[in-house]
């Protein structure tokens, strides 16, 4: 049983919308996204969920159709990354349990589907998202944790938490990011809304009280939400947050970045394996910052008038409405 409804006589073409939400540890993929000639550590994450839906379903990767929020990058971590596929039969009540049981058995350890739902017609995981979240961990313990290597960037400096805070208070509002993409990125609108930027000190199981000179541990969690984000700029972001947090940049070097759209030639992206996908957002979903939703409706009108007023090209409106150069995290 695969708690979806069997058809009825010939073989369908697929017609049902499903909405899954994924977690998975990147660590060993090559991104999510599917590579299109096979390359050395070619695994990815939407390979190995095209390979147990399709199984599931019998049916090939074109007709399912899977689609992502997010692209994220080799190393990468999401613990809510959200896709869409078509299936040939749609979803039973109550089936959900069961086809998410038998959907996990066919995948790998590292991805897991968490949840599945019924999605309207033309869902789009990417084009309907309003806004994405992201935690980024800091390891900044003297020694680093081998249990934490994999999710957590080590800094054994330490780090300066009031500093952080006020540089990361400058992040927040609707800027031109150009300073925080990736320096090879070619996106047509650099406009972003952040509408969080927080640094969490995570409750430690070690607290330097064992009496064997084992030092505190130090976990720091970065929280950034916002209406989408370019190539690399959460990464870059926390990138920059660190270097103020260890006194090699002033706190409002941020905002400098920000006016002037220009990056220090010593800012580095943080490594990968520190930052997670956490949740993505949509209009109808609970708990969706209002401002987010609020925020792209505005921008689609804005888009809508320019293109009725010829400011800009069709081209350019699909890009920046549709999010085309958003969150190749």
């Amino acid at each position: 049983m695969s708690g979806v409804e069997e058809p009825v006589g010939a073989p369908q073409r697929p017609q049902y919308t499903l909405r899954a939400r994924v977690a998975y540890d990147g660590t060993a993929f090559f991104g999510l996204q599917r590579q299109p000639r096979p390359v050395e550590r070619s695994r990815t994450v939407a390979a190995a969920l095209e390979g147990a839906l399709c199984r599931l379903f019998s049916c090939d990767v074109e007709s399912l159709q899977l689609c992502a929020a997010g692209r994220t990058d080799s190393g990468v971590h999401a613990s809510g990354q959200v896709v869409s596929f078509l299936t040939p039969k749609p979803l039973r009540a109550g089936g959900e349990a069961t086809l998410r049981l038998s959907v996990n058995a066919l995948l790998p350890e590292d991805v897991r589907v968490l949840s599945l739902q019924a999605a309207p017609t033309g869902f789009s995981p990417r084009f309907d998202a309003v806004g994405k979240r992201y935690t980024y961990t800091v390891d900044n313990s003297p020694v680093c944790d081998p249990l934490l290597r994999r999710h957590a960037f080590h800094e054994h400096r330490s780090l300066d938490l009031p500093a952080l805070r006020a540089a990361a208070a400058m992040l927040l509002g609707e800027h031109d990011f150009s300073a925080f993409a990736n320096v090879s990125t070619d996106t047509r609108d650099p406009i972003r809304l952040v509408t969080r930027a927080e640094i969490q000190v995570v409750p430690s199981e070690s607290d330097g009280e064992d009496g064997d000179g084992t030092p505190e541990r130090r976990l720091l969690r970065f929280h950034v939400e916002g209406s989408g984000f370019l190539y690399k700029q959460v990464r870059n972001m926390v990138g920059a947050l660190l270097r103020v947090g260890t006194g090699s940049m002033r706190v409002d070097g941020v905002a400098e970045m920000l006016a002037v759209n220009a990056r220090p030639a010593a800012l580095k992206a943080a490594p990968a394996h520190g930052l997670c996908l956490a949740r993505v957002f949509y209009p109808h979903d609970r708990g969706v910052p209002p401002q987010l939703v609020e925020y792209k409706a505005r921008r689609e009108r804005e888009w809508q008038s320019a293109l009725q007023e010829r400011r800009v090209p069709t081209r350019s409106l699909w890009g920046a409405q549709k999010g085309e150069d958003d969150d190749d995290e």
